[in-house]
């Protein structure tokens, strides 16, 4: 997520508050452009995008799916990142009481 927002900031030319904030709004429309541009270059190609982290370029292609997965099956409407791990707790939570 937090690569995510870097490239969305980037894109935007706007200021990443992420850290500042503890949390940030992430346009859907712009989360699936995002994550079509990722889906559709190799790894070397991902490497340059802006925002990206070269550490991160080969895996968050896994990543962008399973967002993508997750936010289009439950119909997700809005996107809020957290700084914190709270994401991953609220998904645990989540699948445990289904």
């Amino acid at each position: 997520f937090d690569t995510i927002v870097d490239i969305y900031c980037m894109q935007e030319q706007i200021p990443n508050t992420l850290k500042e904030t503890k949390e940030f709004e992430l346009p859907l429309a712009a989360y699936f452009s995002i994550h079509q541009e990722l889906i559709g270059k190799n790894n070397e190609e991902r490497i340059q995008i802006d925002g990206m982290l070269g550490d991160r370029a080969e895996m968050i292609v896994v990543a962008s799916c399973l967002i993508y997965f997750v936010s289009t099956r439950l119909g997700i409407e809005k996107m809020r990142v957290s700084a914190a791990s709270l994401k991953e707790g609220v998904l645990w939570e989540w699948l445990h009481n289904i």
